[in-house]
């Protein structure tokens, strides 16, 4: 095999040579860029012990609450949410990665799922992947959208009164749909 076997590509932000090596011309697997979530953008259905919503975006994977990098919603209140909005606006979702907690809690989370859509409130979206059992303590989580979902919002809602608690949220798009987003610099002046 030899260099030209392989697609012609950019990069930005963190991709591992692996994942890259791995696809070849006859693969359907998209390659998937990161989308950036809109700062200050993430809301959540009540909030306690401290765990503000934009704690899930804030590009820090601890899985330890106590470092406050993680949410928190109240205990007892009915079916719980979180939701940010990403950009570039108008791609398709094509997975999104959730770190969750890691020094306690995991039986919290049954019967959870990710919704994308532009709905502001994400139990109106549609769902992505499947609902969820409970995640292993500290584990991080690929849900993939099948098909591609496309919405403003990415969240994650909670059925029951347990209290929701995310360490990071991350949305990706395809590669090619990520490119083919992206306003001109010269279009901005």
């Amino acid at each position: 095999r030899s260099l030209e076997d392989f697609p012609s590509i950019s990069v930005q932000g963190p991709v591992t040579f692996a994942r890259l090596a791995n696809r070849t011309k006859a693969s359907t697997t998209p390659l998937l860029t990161p989308l950036a979530p809109v700062l200050s953008s993430a809301r959540q259905s009540s909030k306690d012990w401290g765990g503000a919503p934009d704690r899930a975006i804030d590009g820090k994977w601890d899985s330890n609450f106590w470092a406050r990098t993680c949410t928190h919603t109240n205990a007892g209140t009915p079916d719980a949410w979180w939701s940010t909005e990403f950009l570039p606006l108008n791609v398709p979702i094509h997975m999104v990665r959730l770190q969750v907690r890691g020094d306690c809690c995991s039986e919290r989370m049954t019967d959870w799922e990710v919704r994308v859509g532009n709905d502001e409130n994400p139990w109106q979206n549609m769902v992505c992947g499947t609902k969820q059992n409970e995640p292993k303590t500290g584990g991080r989580i690929d849900i993939h959208c099948s098909p591609p979902l496309y919405g403003r919002f990415v969240g994650i809602v909670l059925p029951g009164n347990e209290p929701l608690t995310l360490c990071e949220v991350e949305a990706f798009t395809s590669t090619d749909a990520f490119e083919s987003s992206r306003i001109p610099l010269q279009r901005l002046k």
